[in-house]
């Protein structure tokens, strides 16, 4: 199914209309828009449990930001929709006889994530069951002094290695451990090179491998503390030549994760636009902590 020229307006009911007319005269095109307002309603279901997700009214706020996170979310589902990847709607016009079902439904997570500024959630990476996993407000107060020492090193802000890190741990929600329970304090996914002499933990990932996302199992490393693993990221980033253009990027006005993508730090093709649009929500949350900290 190709896209529309212009994409529809959440707030503009009055393509319903036209919808609701097609549909009595057995239209194929009102068939084809009922398959995506469908389509688009799942996904608004889907972006409403992944809004669960995020920390409560303190942090990211409530009220008047709820509402333009739902509206966002509407017009966020109806353009995935309209693209025609997520391959619900394709599937429904096949079982129908109207058209044939040539989605590519293994492509729906990235375009999904793409359009959806919310705590990404990182894939199983635990050998055993985590503990006590932080809340995200919490995650970002105990990686902040660690961050913004780094940025200052690196020539970015805060809450884009805040956000990274989040990206890489669902908000410390989804970070690995050892097999005897203890945390590898891994928070950039770090793998362990063969040049490695420290501990690791073996865990499964997600990788983009030829355009799709495969299950693999990789060796991480592993740190005794947060100091560590930041310390390990520095001298990574520092060392490494090919991260050699990330450095002080943000200083000059640049895009510090779109660089650490280019040097291949990631797989995902969208790694740099879900780490920026988490450094959003980040910031907000250092804006409330700040504001709330003169208020007492």
């Amino acid at each position: 199914m190709s896209a529309p020229t212009a994409t529809a307006v959440a707030t503009d009911f009055s393509r319903f209309t036209g919808m609701k007319a097609g549909a009595r005269r057995n239209d194929a095109a009102a068939t084809r828009q009922m398959a995506r307002e469908f389509e688009a309603l799942f996904v608004q279901l889907m972006l409403k449990e992944a809004r669960a997700t995020l920390p409560a009214e303190g942090a990211f706020g409530g009220g008047e930001m709820g509402m333009y996170y739902d509206l966002f979310d509407q017009q966020a589902a109806l353009l995935v929709a309209e693209q025609g990847r997520l391959g619900l709607a394709q599937t429904m016009l096949a079982q129908l006889g109207g058209d044939d079902a040539s989605a590519t439904p293994a492509a729906s997570l990235g375009t999904l994530r793409r359009y959806v500024p919310v705590p990404e959630i990182a894939p199983a990476r635990t050998a055993v069951a985590a503990t006590a996993a932080p809340s995200p407000a919490e995650f970002l107060d105990r990686l902040l002094p660690h961050a913004q020492r780094a940025a200052a090193v690196l020539g970015t802000r805060p809450e884009t290695l805040l956000a990274q890190a989040a990206l890489e741990t669902g908000w410390g929600q989804h970070q690995m451990h050892l097999a005897d329970g203890r945390n590898s304090n891994n928070i950039f996914s770090i793998k362990a090179t063969a040049d490695w002499q420290g501990a690791t933990v073996r865990v499964p990932t997600m990788e983009v491998r030829g355009g799709q996302w495969v299950r693999e199992y990789a060796e991480f490393r592993a740190y005794p503390d947060l100091g560590a693993a930041f310390a390990d990221y520095l001298a990574l980033i520092q060392t490494e030549p090919r991260y050699r253009a990330a450095l002080h990027t943000e200083a000059s006005g640049g895009d510090y994760a779109a660089a650490l993508q280019r040097a291949g730090y990631a797989t995902d093709p969208e790694y740099a636009d879900k780490i920026d649009a988490i450094a959003a929500r980040v910031r907000l949350h250092l804006a409330a902590a700040t504001t709330g900290s003169k208020r007492g």
